[in-house]
């Protein structure tokens, strides 16, 4: 039998009370280390991060408004196939999680009418071709749009018709655009679907649907004058311009942007805020109108450049700032998001583990390892 002991000095510390170790809690462990980079989505003031583990499971770590973070097995839970590339996430009247299955398949994790998590093939169901690269996702009007690159460099669009049925269209057919060799990312702005991707000479193209319905394309790095890609771009809007970031061939954290009325036009970030390099793929987020572009540098650390009213770019190192563990490695990156007044970065660590990054209005920065310690389903 092992004996605990205690000396007397610690019981007088304790006022005479002799406190026992607490017993751990069974519905609290560590959740799965990741495979792959997070992403995330908001549902009612809450978050939800998603990653892929190494057996090709997709995984949920949600905090709710008030309460501690938990953790969800959605392959388990929905007997899906299993992932071989990074999901992401919507919401239309509930959560939707997308992924692509080792298949090649577009798969659908989402809560069925019994609060259930649930599958479907879209893939298969809209008879489309399968998937090479990771999926990309929008909401317009009511209607769900799915967006992936094919084996063949095609960009292609899974949507989802009043009466429920999924359909397909093959966009770069559609736009008479030039094959993709990176994942597109989707946004809308007015009404209007824009989908962004990187090309075979590593210019970024653009395919848009007008007004009237026909899907249109522009190569926005010769009309920029811009240098050309070595990531995927991610693509925003803020009021009634649009905004595409990457990384170029010299490392450099680059930005597209087209006013409301004009040409497209170009902007070193990392030279105009004296910026690291980067490694890997910028992502970027708004909050209040002001833009946020976070990225990796070569050493692990996230770093971040914001533009506020004043018009000027400028950097932030948040991994030094906030004392947290280094990035791991690879064609991905960091996700950021905005809730209210703050701000929120996610990363996967060198270790596996699921980081947050965190700064409040008027607040530092600071850190939280979501992968320890959740509670179970």
């Amino acid at each position: 039998m092992k004996r605990i002991t205690f000396t007397l000095s610690l019981a007088v510390l304790l006022g005479g009370a002799l406190l026992l170790p607490a017993a751990a809690d069974p519905k609290r462990a560590d959740a799965p280390k990741a495979a792959g980079d997070p992403n995330v989505y908001v549902m009612k003031g809450a978050p939800h991060i998603l990653y892929r583990d190494s057996a090709g499971n997709v995984h949920e770590l949600y905090r709710p408004a008030k309460g501690e973070w938990g953790h969800a097995n959605l392959t388990a839970m929905a007997a899906a196939p299993k992932a071989a590339g990074d999901p992401s996430g919507y919401v239309l009247e509930g959560p939707h999680v997308i992924y692509r299955s080792t298949e090649g398949q577009i798969c659908e994790l989402y809560r069925s009418a019994k609060d259930k998590w649930a599958t479907t093939n879209l893939t298969a169901e809209a008879k489309a071709p399968k998937a090479s690269g990771d999926p990309d996702s929008f909401v317009l009007e009511g209607g769900q749009h799915i967006i992936y690159r094919g084996s063949k460099g095609n960009v292609h669009e899974l949507y989802q018709s009043a009466k429920g049925k999924w359909g397909h269209t093959n966009l770069t057919a559609e736009g008479k655009a030039p094959t993709a060799t990176g994942d597109p990312t989707a946004y809308t702005l007015e009404g209007t679907q824009h989908i962004a991707y990187r090309g075979g000479k590593g210019n970024i193209h653009e395919l848009y649907r007008s007004t009237k319905g026909t899907w249109g394309h522009t190569n926005v790095t010769a009309e920029a004058k811009a240098p050309r890609a070595a990531s995927d771009p991610a693509g925003y809007a803020v009021g009634r311009g649009q905004h595409l970031v990457y990384r170029d061939k010299d490392s450099q954290v680059c930005e597209l942007y087209q006013p409301s009325k004009g040409n497209w036009a170009f902007t070193p970030l990392t030279m105009e805020a004296k910026a690291p390099k980067a490694t890997g793929t910028p992502s970027a987020y708004v909050l209040d109108k002001a833009q946020h572009v976070v990225y990796r540098s070569s050493d692990g650390h996230i770093n971040e450049l914001s533009r506020g009213s004043e018009g000027k770019w400028a950097h932030a190192d948040l991994t030094t700032g906030a004392k947290a563990p280094m990035a791991a490695s690879g064609n991905g990156g960091p996700i950021g998001y905005a809730m209210g007044t703050a701000q929120f970065v996610v990363y996967r660590d060198t270790e596996g583990q699921i980081c947050q990054l965190e700064r409040q209005a008027g607040g530092r920065w600071a850190f939280t390892n979501l992968s320890k310690a959740v509670n179970a389903p």
